[in-house]
């Protein structure tokens, strides 16, 4: 951290107990020779009707990415980055890097949507024998989920959008050349 001189609240931030703050907000920020991403992930709990989420934070110069993977508040297994494995077995750049973390944390919302719809066509199956308050409540907690992962996508994008348009850099150019930042626009 002395080479970096990454500023304590951000170290709080990345070492704070998920759940803590209940306000996280995906971010990804340039400070000068490195930037920091903090980003939310969402995995489906079919059995318990609901959606967990998971945030992933980051430090990425333009030779090194370190992510930090958190333990989703209720317990269970931290984000999956076993994809980022193989480009980074093959030598891939720090900024190639960044954008299959952040695509894959994108493709946990749409498995999440999926699980939504599954949740969705439970209730519809239901509707005419459960009790009033059960579909009731669960309405309400389907679209608690869909707002929440609205928020968590919304907020994703508009950090992504701060890469394409060249806000967030290490250098000039150097961690997100054209043709990196051209895969975040996909």
């Amino acid at each position: 951290t002395d080479a970096l001189a990454i500023p304590p609240l951000r170290l709080e931030v990345l070492a704070a107990r998920p759940g803590e703050d209940a306000a996280v907000r995906p971010v990804i920020e340039s400070h000068g020779a490195y930037v920091f991403g903090l980003f939310v992930a969402a995995r489906p709990l079919p059995d318990e009707n609901r959606l967990d989420y998971i945030e992933v934070g980051l430090v990425a110069t333009t030779s090194l990415v370190v992510s930090v993977r958190k333990s989703p508040a209720g317990g269970g297994d931290p984000f999956d980055l076993s994809g980022l494995g193989p480009a980074s077995a093959e030598g891939a750049p720090a900024g190639i890097l960044v954008h299959r973390l952040l695509d894959d944390v994108s493709d946990s919302y749409v498995s999440s949507l999926d699980a939504v719809y599954g949740e969705i066509e439970e209730l519809e199956d239901g509707i005419d024998d459960w009790p009033s308050s059960e579909v009731r409540q669960r309405i309400s907690a389907l679209r608690h989920e869909l707002l929440h992962s609205r928020k968590m996508v919304s907020a994703t994008r508009a950090a992504v959008r701060r890469i394409v348009d060249g806000r967030v850099e290490v250098g000039d150019h150097a961690l997100f050349p054209t043709d990196v930042e051209l895969l975040f626009m996909d």
